[in-house]
């Protein structure tokens, strides 16, 4: 009957981590995982089933470049093999009440089997020009199957020691660019508008620590993100539905 309903989800990982030490000024870290998740959702006529099996690894090498300079470099991976189900009523235009029963409204269904790639690159240098000062300059490049996009983030965080003997009481701060991939229901269709990409945050960050025990430290922090990018709904052509679009702003501050 239209009123019956159940859900299920079940999940599990398996994850290692091996540390590989390649001699005095070089060193290498690899971390994997592998894992199953499961869902399954149903309302009457409409339900949700999906099945992933996916991988996440990181590999990292570090190599001492000089007394005062170190070099990371490493790569993630996040894949996942899916298989998707679906059948939901779909959304009201944004702004609008629903002008039917949920029960009747438009439906949109779709199956799908496929896979997810989210392969990243990243490099920093770890500075130490003096015993008070580290600059950590950084660059990390994203890339999304499903949207098709690169999304490149430069990065730079620094720390100074204000007091260099104990109790010691440093300055810290950074700036840099963060995205968050498109997810699959807001850029494949038909719950999702083609052409959609990754928002955009960029971060700014100012601290203060200061010792006080050798055990106890206390860490004061602000925070300001801007946001540009994001995705948000809007009515689509035919007036009669929801299309996405990279055109919504926003800030976020905080300590």
């Amino acid at each position: 009957s239209g009123g019956q309903g159940g859900l299920s989800t079940s999940f599990w990982r398996l994850q290692h981590q091996y540390d590989l030490e390649l001699g005095e000024d070089n060193d290498a870290r690899v971390v994997m995982a592998i894992g199953r998740d499961a869902l399954d959702a149903s309302f009457g006529q409409f339900f949700f089933l999906l099945e992933t099996f996916s991988f996440l690894g990181r590999a990292e090498y570090s190599h001492q470049l000089a007394r005062s300079a170190r070099l990371n470099v490493g790569l993630d991976m996040a894949g996942s093999v899916y298989d998707v189900s679906v059948r939901l009523p779909s959304f009201p235009p944004p702004g609008q009440p629903a002008s039917s029963p949920f029960a009747s409204r438009t439906v949109l269904q779709t199956a799908d089997r496929g896979a997810g790639m989210q392969p990243a690159g990243y490099v920093e240098f770890e500075l130490t020009p003096d015993s008070r000062l580290r600059i950590v300059p950084g660059l990390r490049v994203d890339y999304t199957n499903f949207s098709d996009t690169v999304d490149v983030s430069p990065r730079l965080n620094a720390r100074y020691l204000i007091v260099e003997e104990f109790p010691k009481t440093a300055l810290k701060g950074g700036v840099g660019f963060f995205h968050q991939p498109a997810p699959y229901q807001q850029s494949v269709e038909p719950f999702g508008t083609e052409g959609v990409h990754s928002e955009r945050a960029i971060h700014y960050g100012l601290g203060v620590e200061q010792d006080i025990t050798r055990q106890i430290d206390v860490s004061l922090e602000g925070f300001y993100k801007q946001l540009d990018d994001r995705i948000v709904a809007g009515t689509s052509s035919s007036g009669s539905g929801t299309e996405w679009a990279n055109t919504g702003l926003g800030s976020v501050v905080g300590a």
